[in-house]
């Protein structure tokens, strides 16, 4: 099995491809082209939420930080405004999910 810093990177390098394609970071969680990459897009979300609680996590600043520096979206309910395979992700809510304040 491979190690899991390289796994890590793998998957983030299909995740930069994802956007290099579709223009953002919204992976459908079953999307048919590499189910693998939804799954782990949409564990990425989870692992980051229980590094904010507190809890164990594999999560660290530093794929927090890698994540955010190409535009990746905490909360997946923006997928619900975009096409099931991708879209510009422009919404009025920041990577939170939270609604951007005027």
């Amino acid at each position: 099995r491979p190690e899991p810093a390289s796994t890590w990177k793998r998957k983030f390098e299909e995740l930069q491809a994802y956007k290099a394609t579709f223009g953002n970071c919204m992976v459908p969680q079953r999307y048919q082209a590499n189910p693998q990459l939804g799954t782990w897009v949409h564990t990425q979300r989870r692992q980051y939420r229980l590094m904010a609680e507190g809890k164990k996590t594999s999560m660290t600043k530093e794929r927090a930080a890698a994540l955010d520096s190409i535009g990746f979206f905490w909360a997946a309910k923006h997928s619900r405004d975009l096409p099931l395979e991708g879209g510009d992700g422009s919404d009025s809510s920041d990577r939170s999910g939270r609604a951007k304040s005027a």
